[in-house]
C-alpha cells in the first residue's frame, strides 16, 4: 500500500499541475476575453461613427438630389422659355418684315402722292398763267385773243 499513496500524491500533484494549467488557460482566455471586449468596444464605436457619417451622407446625397431636381427643373423651364423666346423672335421677325413692306408701299405711295402733287401744282400754275394771260389787257385784247385762239368751234 504504500506504493499507492505515491500514486495518489502523483494523481494529485499531475492535477494540480493540471488545474494550474487550467488557471493559466483560464487567466489566458480572461486576458483574451478582455481584450475581445475592448477591441469589441471600440469597433462598435467606430460602428457608431460610421453610422453616423453614414446617415449624414445619405442625408447630404438626398439634399443633392434635390439640388439637381431643381437644377434640371430650372434647366427645362429655360429651355421652354428660349424656345418661346426664339418663337416669338421669329413671330416679331415675320411681322417686322410685313411692317416693312407696308412702309415701302406707304412710301411708294406717299412718292406717287407728291409728284401727283407737283403735277397738280404745275397744272395750276399753269392755268393760273392762262387765266391771267386771258384776262390780261382791255375788253379789245380779250376779244381778239378770243378770236385768234377759238377751239373746237368750227
Amino acid at each position: 500500500m504504500a506504493a499507492e499513496p505515491d500514486r495518489t500524491i502523483q494523481a494529485i500533484e499531475d492535477m494540480r499541475a493540471i488545474l494550474a494549467r487550467l488557471a493559466e488557460r483560464e487567466g489566458a482566455a480572461q486576458r483574451q476575453a478582455q481584450e475581445q471586449a475592448e477591441a469589441l468596444a471600440g469597433l462598435r464605436e467606430r460602428l457608431g461613427r460610421a453610422e453616423g457619417e453614414a446617415a449624414a451622407l445619405r442625408a447630404a446625397l438626398e439634399r443633392e438630389r434635390r439640388r439637381a431636381d431643381a437644377a434640371e427643373a430650372a434647366e427645362q423651364a429655360a429651355r421652354q422659355a428660349e424656345a418661346e423666346a426664339n418663337a416669338q423672335a421669329a413671330g416679331l421677325e415675320g411681322e417686322t418684315e410685313t411692317l416693312r413692306t407696308a412702309l415701302a408701299a406707304a412710301e411708294d405711295q406717299a412718292e406717287a402722292a407728291e409728284q401727283d402733287r407737283t403735277r397738280l401744282r404745275a397744272e395750276r400754275d399753269a392755268l393760273r398763267a392762262e387765266l391771267a394771260a386771258w384776262t390780261a389787257g382791255g375788253p379789245f385784247a380779250r376779244a381778239w385773243r378770243a378770236l385768234l385762239f377759238r377751239r373746237g368751234r368750227s
